[in-house]
């Protein structure tokens, strides 16, 4: 399954995300913390997001619904598309796989 991570600047912290919609799969893990910020987003997010992260482009608008599942609180922060992983996991093992490759990122 695809997974798209993302470099993040919001409310003072930097950080990189992770969204995989077939996964229904959104969090961030700001530099410095160990523990990996969940998001539970609506149905209708899933949808909008299904779209923008298959996208080729890696600037991130402040009116998508990725800006909007990242940084909802943050009109100045900054998010910028970094990478594009297919990732394979067991079924029970897709949040952990995504995880590993989150943490990896921010090192």
């Amino acid at each position: 399954m695809i997974v798209r991570y993302y470099a993040i600047t919001a409310s003072g912290r930097v950080g990189h995300g992770a969204i995989s919609p077939e996964a229904r799969y959104c969090a961030i893990l700001w530099q410095g913390e160990h523990r990996i910020e969940r998001r539970h987003l609506t149905g209708g997010a899933w949808k909008k997001l299904d779209v923008e992260v298959s996208s080729a482009s890696s600037s991130v608008e402040r009116d998508s619904e990725v800006w909007h599942s990242l940084a909802p609180n943050d009109a100045g922060a900054e998010i910028l598309a970094t990478s594009m992983v297919d990732v394979s996991a067991a079924p029970l093992r897709v949040a952990a796989a995504i995880d590993a490759q989150l943490r990896e990122q921010g090192r």
